[in-house]
This record gives structure tokens, sequence and C-alpha cells, in this order.
């Protein structure tokens, strides 16, 4: 399976980067992270990491942003294990991914500074491993680049109460 994967990816990139050099990973992102309808399964979610990990990053030079959030979202769905009362647990291999993650939403920062979907799960994944301060900090810069109107009111409520505002 994993050769088929690797091949399936060479085969993307020959057609996808030999044809401009100016790529915009919008333009192979289908051939990348196929669209489910659904949440995605272990297998799924294992080929698409497969793929973006072995990308060659330095080949695209537009949507940068969006590869990254795409990362770190498999990472972020790697981590969901429902349990039979409600809610999802958290190992400490799924802490891990969600730092990965956390990695990956940075550099998408990085190439595209106020993105309210990367700052928005920033402070969501720092919320998930019990770091406040930093879930703070990016809740703080989400909501200064996103309209009010957008706020997911009742999840900044559940994010207040395990970490409170500590006012200085």
């Amino acid at each position: 399976m994993k050769y088929i994967s690797l091949f399936t990816t060479i085969i993307i990139y020959g057609f996808g980067f030999s044809q401009n050099t100016e790529t915009d990973y919008k333009k192979i992102r289908t051939n990348l992270v196929p669209v489910v309808c659904g949440l995605r399964d272990s297998v799924t979610l294992r080929e698409i990491q497969s793929n973006l990990e072995n990308l060659d990053t330095t080949l695209l030079k537009t949507n940068l942003h969006t590869y990254y959030i795409d990362l770190a979202s498999v990472y972020y769905e790697l981590t969901i294990h429902p349990i039979d009362s409600g809610g999802y647990k958290i190992s400490t291999t799924d802490s891990l991914y969600l730092l990965k993650g956390i990695e990956c939403y940075n550099k998408a920062l990085y190439h595209e500074p106020n993105n309210t979907q990367a700052l928005w799960n920033s402070a969501f994944s720092f919320y998930m491993i019990g770091d406040c301060s930093n879930m703070h900090g990016y809740l703080n810069r989400y909501k200064i680049h996103e309209k009010r109107k957008y706020w997911d009111k009742d999840q900044i409520k559940y994010f207040l109460i395990k970490c409170p505002q500590i006012e200085d």
C-alpha cells in the first residue's frame, strides 16, 4: 500500500510540477487531499499524511498557508478517538500530533499572518493539550482578525471554563 501511495504521489508531482515552476498548491490539492463526505477514516488520513509530508514544499510558490492548514488538519483528525460517554480522549501520541499540528499552523501564519482558521485551530489545539496561556494568545489574535458575528461564542465560553482569563 505504501508503495502505491508513493508511486501515485510521484506521478502527481510529475504532472503538477513539470508544467510550471510557479506552482500553486491549490492546483494540485485535490490530487493530494481527496474530498470525502463525513469523517476521513484512518487509512485515508495516513495516505494523505504521507502525500503531504513527502511533498517538496520548495516547489510551491502560492497558497502555502493552505498546505500547512491541510497537514495540521490531518494531524488533528488522527487524534480523534470518540469515547462512549461522549467527547474524545487524548493520549500522549495524540498530544504529539496536536503539537505537530500547531507547528503547521504557525507555518501557515508565517505565510498568512491573519489567517483566522489557523489562529482558531491553534487556540483549540492548545486548549486540547491544556496550555491555557498559548490558547489565550491565539484566541485573542483570532478575535482581532475575525468578525464578531463569526465567533463560535459557545466554544469560546467552553474554553474559558477550563482556561479562565487571568487579568494582570
